[in-house]
């Protein structure tokens, strides 16, 4: 049993589910036309965030306790936790496309090679030559668009557990665990401040370079990776001031939903809001366990949702799209909040019958 003073990564948080649960909440009301989210997009940046968090934690956990990562069981569980639900949307999307696009049409086309792309991890590379922008209007008649960040995600899935792998293997089997632990928080800092510069440097002119692609997100993982290589004894110091940095952290979110929009040049510093906030939340909701914030985020309807966030978040785009492609490009409010329901409850039968038993 931990106690509340020594905080730790290891027991399930329910409170990232419920963090989940406003990150997805935040996207699909965004993409649903909801009022008072326009900045909505700002909840993919939260995911991010809680990536590095999480997989961090876990790689750092297992290379302190056997001096090594297994890499093949690491992707394996990636790919099982992302693959299977991921593969069954993709190949619905595609049959609605061949219902409602044109035959033969550039729209169809254009489908199944986000699907290819999607298949190899690479959709951002996709949206990035192909579009004018995330937040261009053609864009919105693209039902795999959302792929790009799960795309984002599995490169850094693939890229950071093997830079842990040679930080712990150029430490030594001599150095303690605090020792691996200031030269991985080392190595996320170099990669966090590189990263945060380019893509600021290239958001203004180089907009869809510095939203789809990479190199200009690696710092909203590793804030998260930060925080969770912060120690046990950090956080015990940290104590104090744990329900300011949560409601903080929780305000500048909450501010960003609200207060940016599609002009918002993004990422770049906007996107400073959203992940500072983010990393606060977490920090401040791992210091205590008696937080305000943290009990509020584990309700179980926030929970509910957490845990639903991946295929609710797959399902939303392709039925939104699809819709608003069949009704000549017109915006629906009303339309799309049915079509959200609808895309929850596919959700739901996806996590019972694939995500949760694979």
């Amino acid at each position: 049993m931990i106690s509340h003073s020594q905080p730790e990564h290891r027991q399930y948080r329910p409170d990232i589910d419920g963090l989940r649960a406003i990150a997805i909440i935040s996207v699909i009301a965004y993409h649903a036309g909801f009022s008072g989210f326009s900045g909505g997009f700002v909840g993919v940046d939260i995911f991010f965030v809680i990536s590095g968090f999480l997989i961090t934690s876990l790689l750092f956990k297992e290379a302190s306790a056997t001096g090594r990562i297994n890499l093949g069981a690491f992707y394996a569980r990636r790919v099982r936790r992302l693959m299977p639900a991921g593969l069954v949307v993709v190949a619905v999307t595609l049959v609605l496309g061949a219902i409602f696009l044109p035959p033969a049409s550039s729209e169809q086309s254009s489908l199944a090679r986000t699907a290819i792309a999607f298949a190899y991890f690479g959709s951002n590379f996709y949206f990035f030559k192909k579009t004018g922008g995330y937040f261009d209007e053609p864009s919105f008649g693209m039902p795999l668009l959302h792929t790009w960040s799960l795309a984002v995600e599995e490169q850094y899935y693939l890229i950071w557990p093997m830079i842990m792998l040679l930080v712990f293997h150029f430490s030594g089997a001599q150095h303690a665990e605090g020792f691996m632990r200031r030269r991985s928080l080392w190595v996320l800092g170099v990669m966090f401040a590189a990263s945060l510069a380019l893509s600021v440097g290239t958001t203004r002119d180089h907009q869809s370079f510095a939203f789809f692609l990479l190199p200009t997100r690696i710092w909203e993982f590793a804030i998260g990776g930060m925080v969770g290589l912060a120690g046990s004894a950090f956080y015990v110091r940290l104590r104090r001031w744990a329900e300011v940095l949560a409601v903080g952290g929780l305000a500048l979110i909450v501010y960003s939903v609200v207060a940016l929009d599609h002009s918002t040049p993004f990422p770049g510093w906007a996107a400073i809001f959203p992940v500072l906030g983010s990393a606060l939340l977490i920090a401040g909701m791992t210091a205590s366990e008696d937080s305000f914030v943290r009990r509020i985020l584990a309700v179980r309807p926030m929970v509910f949702i957490g845990l639903l966030s991946y295929s609710w978040y797959l399902w939303h785009w392709p039925l939104l799209s699809l819709f608003r492609i069949y009704n000549l490009g017109v915006q629906d409010v009303a339309a799309n909040a049915v079509i959200i329901v609808l895309a929850l409850v596919l959700a739901w039968l996806t996590y019972v019958l694939i995500e949760n038993p694979i």
